[in-house]
């Protein structure tokens, strides 16, 4: 499968398909923040929507212990949640990403030059 006038061929210009494929994958900051961010807000989305069904219980004057304490952790997971949302982590996730990709694309390169 060369092309015609002796140039490379197919497999030695893109690479097998697993690195072809690695070569595609989304290597932006800006698609690593996003997926980032919309990990981290999923859970905060699922919380937020189920607390309010949690609303009418912990109105009601005969709650009892368990009500308070789901309250409670919920409140904590919502706060650890929204610390966890700081730029510093994002760009700290971001850079460990990016150095990761290159180091399998360098990988890559040096196992294909033996």
């Amino acid at each position: 499968m060369s092309m015609e006038g002796g140039g490379a061929s197919i497999a030695q210009e893109f690479g097998t398909p697993g690195e072809f494929a690695i070569g595609l994958s989304v290597n932006t900051g800006t698609a690593l923040k996003r997926r980032w961010l919309l990990r981290r807000l999923l859970p905060l989305a699922v919380v937020g929507l189920y607390s309010f069904s949690l609303v009418p219980e912990a109105i009601a004057p005969d709650r009892s212990g368990w009500d308070i304490f789901f309250a409670a952790c919920l409140l904590i997971f919502v706060a650890v949640t929204l610390y966890e949302l700081r730029p510093a982590n994002r760009a700290e996730y971001v850079e460990s990403k990016l150095a990761e990709r290159r180091a399998q694309v360098r990988g890559m390169e040096e196992g294909r030059d033996e």
